[in-house]
């Protein structure tokens, strides 16, 4: 044998043997992804389904669409329908609030354009066209709030996800199992193994392992089926995915080696919006690439409502800031607040389109201010 070939037999070996002692270090393999697509089980945790209340008409049904092509595949473990069940009405409630917020921040807007001194000043036909727009916007949120509120007692989309879900739910722990796995669980969670220690100071039991039953149900289920399980979740807890330098790796490698050590099968886990890229072409399903984008955007968290919140606040203490100061203590002021602005800029992140309209605005205050004698290094 040339010592060539030594080597690369050598190499092949060396490399079976880490992947078999360290199985949550590598990617699965290309006939564990086939397998996974082909045969496995798909479940999808309580955040996935809750975000089907925070997406538009459009991107829900592409969603929901991709959820039926599935079949009798879909497989939903007991604590993710409880949780989803729970936290329903939390969701619908503060996504109902996020309107009564924008709403707020609108007016606010539109009484800066309406003051009749100072700045910024806009003609009588810039107010009437300003006028026209917000009445727009406020009858398309004021639109979306009430179908949010109807939701509580008459929910179309609950009906929906449970005639998906039918005879598609696993059981329920029973007591002891449950007792046995939150001793565990203090264990696992001093010792910072995954999933669920990100929510050790959660009070109650049922809510602070929550994560941890959903696991082990996953599991289970594995077990029992010996079928790979794609696992899709929204959230995006260190006690779930491994990150380095800010960016999301993929499933912590203990998750994987736990789940084949016990299992016997493979395990892979999406985010939502990647869920959706891969089953676009693993499945050869058509998935619009703006019901991805926007799933992706809601992921992010979107537009914080306290982060727009504060940057108004600090715009008004911006505007307030010529009043009774000098001139050098008020560019110094006002420099500082300018970089609140900017940081909190940085927090709002992408922008549905109502916020779009405000940014707009927004800019039109930029340039106004531009003309006021400032230093160029202030604003």
């Amino acid at each position: 044998m040339s010592p060539l070939i030594f080597v690369k037999i050598l190499g092949v070996v060396i490399v079976f043997v880490m992947k078999a002692e360290f199985p949550g270090y590598f990617p699965i393999s290309d006939e564990g992804q086939k397998a996974a697509w082909k045969n496995g089980l798909f479940s999808f945790d309580a955040s996935v389904l809750l975000d089907l209340y925070r997406y538009s008409d459009e991107t829900r049904q592409e969603l929901l669409k991709l959820f039926k092509s599935l079949g009798g595949r879909i497989w939903i473990t007991h604590q993710a329908a409880q949780e989803f069940l729970d936290g329903r009405l939390g969701v619908i409630a503060s996504q109902s609030k996020l309107y009564d917020d924008s709403i707020v921040l609108i007016d606010r807007v539109e009484k800066m354009f309406k003051s009749a001194r100072g700045h910024p000043f806009l003609t009588k036909e810039l107010l009437t066209e300003t006028d026209a727009h917000f009445k727009k916007l406020r009858s398309y949120l004021n639109g979306k709030k009430s179908y949010l509120d109807r939701l509580i007692s008459k929910d179309a989309i609950q009906e929906e996800i449970v005639g998906l879900l039918k005879g598609h739910i696993g059981p329920a722990f029973p007591k002891k199992r449950l007792s046995e796995l939150f001793a565990e669980g203090e264990t696992r969670y001093k010792e910072k193994i995954p999933p669920g220690y990100e929510d050790a100071k959660k009070p109650e039991e049922k809510s602070r392992f929550g994560d941890l039953v959903m696991w082990f149900q996953l599991i289970e289920e594995a077990q029992k089926e010996k079928k790979p399980i794609t696992f899709v979740t929204a959230d995006d807890k260190e006690d779930w995915w491994k990150v380095f330098q800010g960016k999301t790796i993929g499933p912590r490698p203990e998750l994987i080696a736990e789940f084949k050590e016990k299992s016997g099968v493979e395990f892979q886990m999406f985010s939502p919006d990647r869920f959706m890229k891969a089953a676009a072409d693993k499945l050869s399903q058509d998935v619009k690439e703006a019901a991805i984008e926007e799933v992706k955007e809601v992921g992010k968290a979107g537009v914080s409502t306290n982060a727009v919140e504060r940057f108004w606040r600090g715009q008004e203490r911006m505007e307030s800031l010529g009043k009774g100061i000098g001139p050098p203590e008020f560019y110094q002021q006002l420099a500082k607040e300018q970089k609140r602005i900017d940081a909190l800029r940085k927090q709002i992140g992408p922008l549905p389109e109502f916020y779009q309209q405000l940014a707009k605005e927004q800019e039109r205050i930029d340039a106004l201010r531009k003309q006021i004698d400032v230093p160029p290094d202030v604003l």
